[in-house]
């Protein structure tokens, strides 16, 4: 009977997530401290022709995280394959870097423009926050312009991709907000 029974199992939803940020602001670092926290629910890495995808299982959704880099106008050629579909943009700053956050903006104002992102939400990761010197989350959403963002639901979480702390706070805020568009539709 148990094996009859798993063949109509439902899978978890899947959702796709987008992680990106400046150089060095430790997207990839976070994207695997968080796999590694969660070590049993996360699936092996699969590497896209350009891109890390992680697969994470978390109360029962699976997000499939594509940890992207545009480097300005680069590989912006690339965004299609990876905007499409996404119901979530992982945005990682370094909290400990205020030379480089008005290149951050420019970036996110950049990357938001994007007609298929616009109904995703967005999550603001203010990372290093476990060096000394950061700038705090107020600080970063002001100099970030999310007040700006009009109608898009956001957050900022401080975090730190070498302790993990932070990390569970912000993916459960994503889990929760793409529920709570998926109810409405």
């Amino acid at each position: 009977m148990g094996q009859f029974a798993s063949v109509y199992q439902t899978k978890p939803p899947e959702f796709r997530v987008i992680i990106t940020g400046l150089d060095a602001s430790g997207k990839s670092t976070l994207l695997f401290r968080y796999r590694d926290l969660k070590q049993k629910s996360a699936r092996a890495e699969v590497y896209s022709a350009f891109y890390p995808i992680e697969s994470l299982t978390m109360n029962e959704f699976e997000f499939h995280v594509y940890d992207i880099e545009y480097n300005g106008e680069r590989n912006l050629h690339l965004k299609r394959y990876y905007h499409e579909g996404a119901r979530a943009v992982v945005y990682v700053v370094d909290a400990s870097d205020a030379e480089t956050i008005q290149t951050a903006r420019q970036e996110l104002e950049n990357l938001l423009q994007d007609e298929m992102l616009k109904d995703a939400v967005l999550l603001v990761f203010a990372n290093k926050y476990d060096l000394p010197n950061v700038m705090s989350c107020s600080e970063l959403v002001e100099k970030l312009g999310l007040y700006n963002l009009g109608e898009r639901d956001w957050n900022i979480q401080s975090c730190s991709a070498i302790t993990g702390e932070g990390l569970d706070k912000g993916f459960e805020w994503i889990r929760k907000q793409i529920l709570l568009k998926t109810e409405i539709k």
